[in-house]
């Protein structure tokens, strides 16, 4: 039997195992060629671009010999959530509605590799439908893109579902935004882009894309805003409202919006949408 080392297929001729994309030595542990994909300059583990899913070969896999898989049997990405985050993405990019289909362009075509993850996980004990973390990568070329890690609640069903994605898709967006203005060190050795876009601003359009999505599909959702109240979003919300209900979001402590202890808000804005980069005041800002 050839199939080895998560069921890829070893080659009798020189006893390495075949990926896709590259082959690696098992007795080693290591590809024989490097990553195309680069890696994340927050994780060191993903610079290595001979390495094995970040020497984690307990939790991940890795399919292709490209990316590393959140998900799906085997790690074939080929899960039931998998299949319903695609039909989902494809009904958003097709909307009207610039917003959301700019949040639903920016996780890309199924399979394509360009820095964004997406996995599930129950967040209902965090009140959360989703959540992204964005930092600076860099390419096989040395090229600075953004990777982008989205976690979509499993327990998430329906227009939350689409809601969840969209939301996230915006910070995505974002952070792409962000990265393509430009990637420079400034006098003072700080990591700044040509254009910013805080955590704040970030959030503010996000929960616009949410309130777009569930007003399209006909649905309301109450959000906690408050220690004794809910603010509802979706149909019979206006988006010109908003932004006053985002604070209000933003401004309840357990929700988890803060930035220096503070919650945040127009005067506290939680710096940028990707780790890494500091706000530069000299850096225009979008929106």
């Amino acid at each position: 039997m050839n199939q080895k080392f998560t069921g890829k297929e070893r080659d009798v001729e020189t006893g390495l195992d075949f990926f896709g994309a590259r082959y690696m030595s098992a007795p080693q542990g290591r590809f024989t060629s490097p990553d195309p994909l680069g890696g994340s300059l927050l994780d060191p583990q993903t610079l290595n671009r001979y390495a094995y899913v970040r020497n984690n070969p307990l939790t991940f896999t890795d399919p292709t010999g490209m990316y590393v898989c959140k998900d799906g049997k085997d790690g074939a990405c080929t899960s039931d959530q998998d299949k319903a985050l695609e039909k989902a993405l494809d009904k958003l990019r097709g909307s009207k509605n610039s917003d959301i289909a700019r949040a639903a362009s920016a996780y890309g075509a199924a399979g394509e590799k360009n820095g964004v993850t997406v996995g599930f996980a129950d967040l209902t004990k965090k009140g959360e439908d989703g959540n992204v973390v964005s930092t600076l990568s860099s390419d096989a070329n040395g090229n600075i893109s953004a990777q982008s890690d989205v976690t979509i609640n499993s327990k998430a069903t329906g227009s939350a579902f689409d809601a969840a994605i969209g939301h996230e898709g915006s910070h995505v967006a974002d952070a792409q935004d962000v990265v393509k203005s430009g990637i420079s060190v400034d006098a003072n050795g700080n990591v700044v882009a040509g254009t910013n876009i805080s955590r704040y601003q970030s959030e503010q359009r996000a929960y616009g894309v949410s309130n777009a999505i569930l007003s399209s599909e006909g649905v309301s959702l109450n959000v906690t805003c408050g220690a004794f109240s809910s603010c509802k979003m979706g149909q019979g919300t206006m988006q010109g409202q908003v932004p006053g209900i985002v604070d209000r979001i933003l401004g309840y402590a357990p929700n988890g919006y803060s930035s220096g202890g503070r919650p945040m808000s127009r005067t506290n804005q939680g710096g940028s949408v990707v780790n890494g980069v500091i706000m530069n005041p000299n850096t225009t800002v979008p929106h």
